[in-house]
Protein backbone atom coordinates (compact mmCIF):
# COMPACT_ATOMS: atom_id res chain seq x y z
CA UNK A 1 0.00 0.00 0.00
CA UNK A 2 1.33 3.45 -1.05
CA UNK A 3 0.02 7.12 1.02
CA UNK A 4 0.41 10.27 -0.06
CA UNK A 5 0.79 12.99 2.66
CA UNK A 6 0.51 16.48 2.53
CA UNK A 7 2.38 18.77 4.96
CA UNK A 8 5.17 17.74 6.91
CA UNK A 9 4.98 19.24 10.17
CA UNK A 10 2.35 16.49 11.69
CA UNK A 11 4.17 13.61 9.71
CA UNK A 12 5.90 12.28 12.94
CA UNK A 13 2.87 11.17 14.96
CA UNK A 14 2.15 8.40 11.75
CA UNK A 15 5.54 7.54 10.78
CA UNK A 16 5.91 4.39 13.27
CA UNK A 17 2.64 3.21 12.62
CA UNK A 18 3.31 3.51 8.76
CA UNK A 19 7.11 1.40 9.13
CA UNK A 20 5.62 -1.11 11.63
CA UNK A 21 2.47 -1.92 8.95
CA UNK A 22 5.08 -1.84 5.74
CA UNK A 23 2.95 1.47 4.36
CA UNK A 24 5.42 3.26 1.76
CA UNK A 25 4.61 6.48 2.24
CA UNK A 26 4.87 9.52 -0.01
CA UNK A 27 4.96 13.47 1.37
CA UNK A 28 4.46 16.74 -0.26
CA UNK A 29 5.32 19.67 1.41
CA UNK A 30 6.10 23.58 0.03
CA UNK A 31 8.44 24.37 2.40
CA UNK A 32 11.83 22.83 1.74
CA UNK A 33 13.19 23.10 5.44
CA UNK A 34 10.13 21.64 6.92
CA UNK A 35 11.02 18.55 9.90
CA UNK A 36 9.97 15.18 9.15
CA UNK A 37 10.86 15.09 5.47
CA UNK A 38 13.69 12.27 6.07
CA UNK A 39 10.97 10.24 7.74
CA UNK A 40 8.79 9.30 4.74
CA UNK A 41 10.12 6.56 2.11
CA UNK A 42 9.51 9.53 -0.54
CA UNK A 43 9.05 12.94 -0.49
CA UNK A 44 8.43 16.03 -2.74
CA UNK A 45 8.76 19.94 -2.46
CA UNK A 46 6.13 21.36 -4.34
CA UNK A 47 4.51 25.03 -4.30
CA UNK A 48 1.81 25.75 -1.99
CA UNK A 49 -1.25 24.69 -3.45
CA UNK A 50 -3.17 21.40 -4.31
CA UNK A 51 -2.02 21.07 -7.94
CA UNK A 52 1.78 19.16 -7.05
CA UNK A 53 0.22 16.86 -4.65
CA UNK A 54 -2.52 15.66 -7.24
CA UNK A 55 0.45 15.58 -9.62
CA UNK A 56 2.52 13.59 -7.34
CA UNK A 57 -0.32 11.30 -6.88
CA UNK A 58 -0.92 10.27 -9.69
CA UNK A 59 2.51 9.53 -11.22
CA UNK A 60 3.11 8.16 -7.90
CA UNK A 61 -0.26 5.88 -8.27
CA UNK A 62 -1.24 6.00 -4.57
CA UNK A 63 -3.77 4.17 -2.96
CA UNK A 64 -4.96 7.19 -0.96
CA UNK A 65 -4.00 10.67 0.33
CA UNK A 66 -4.12 11.73 3.85
CA UNK A 67 -4.26 15.56 4.27
CA UNK A 68 -2.11 16.74 7.46
CA UNK A 69 -2.27 20.55 6.80
CA UNK A 70 -4.14 22.02 10.30
CA UNK A 71 -4.26 25.70 9.33
CA UNK A 72 -7.00 27.29 8.11
CA UNK A 73 -6.40 29.10 5.42
CA UNK A 74 -5.50 26.28 2.96
CA UNK A 75 -8.69 23.85 4.01
CA UNK A 76 -11.02 25.08 1.73
CA UNK A 77 -8.30 24.64 -0.94
CA UNK A 78 -7.71 20.91 0.39
CA UNK A 79 -11.56 20.47 0.73
CA UNK A 80 -12.13 20.91 -3.34
CA UNK A 81 -9.18 18.83 -3.51
CA UNK A 82 -10.18 15.64 -1.92
CA UNK A 83 -13.93 16.22 -4.24
CA UNK A 84 -12.05 16.55 -7.31
CA UNK A 85 -9.37 13.61 -6.40
CA UNK A 86 -12.33 11.28 -5.62
CA UNK A 87 -14.72 12.51 -8.09
CA UNK A 88 -11.89 11.84 -11.29
CA UNK A 89 -9.25 10.05 -10.12
CA UNK A 90 -11.55 7.58 -7.56
CA UNK A 91 -8.46 7.51 -4.73
CA UNK A 92 -9.74 8.23 -1.31
CA UNK A 93 -8.48 11.28 0.51
CA UNK A 94 -8.73 11.99 4.17
CA UNK A 95 -9.95 15.72 5.18
CA UNK A 96 -12.61 17.53 5.43
CA UNK A 97 -15.19 18.18 3.00
CA UNK A 98 -16.29 21.68 1.93
CA UNK A 99 -19.36 21.87 3.37
CA UNK A 100 -17.70 21.21 6.79
CA UNK A 101 -14.97 23.73 6.35
CA UNK A 102 -17.36 26.25 5.30
CA UNK A 103 -19.29 25.64 8.49
CA UNK A 104 -16.01 25.49 10.96
CA UNK A 105 -14.84 28.96 9.59
CA UNK A 106 -17.38 30.49 10.21
CA UNK A 107 -18.02 31.61 13.37
CA UNK A 108 -22.05 32.25 13.26
CA UNK A 109 -22.26 28.87 10.93
CA UNK A 110 -20.42 26.59 14.05
CA UNK A 111 -22.42 28.68 16.46
CA UNK A 112 -25.96 27.79 14.50
CA UNK A 113 -24.71 24.49 14.14
CA UNK A 114 -23.98 23.89 17.93
CA UNK A 115 -27.68 25.83 18.66
CA UNK A 116 -28.97 22.91 16.72
CA UNK A 117 -27.47 19.99 18.14
CA UNK A 118 -27.95 21.08 21.77
CA UNK A 119 -31.44 21.82 20.80
CA UNK A 120 -31.63 18.36 19.69
CA UNK A 121 -29.67 16.77 22.91
CA UNK A 122 -32.61 18.88 25.00
CA UNK A 123 -29.82 20.77 26.40
CA UNK A 124 -30.38 24.13 28.11
CA UNK A 125 -27.86 26.98 26.67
Amino acid sequence: MKILFIGARLFDDVDFYLKEKNIESILTESNSNASNLDRANKYFIVPRGMDGPIRIAKEENVDGIVSLIGIDDPLMDVALAKEKVENELKIPFIASNAHTIAISSDKIETKILLKIILTLLNFKY
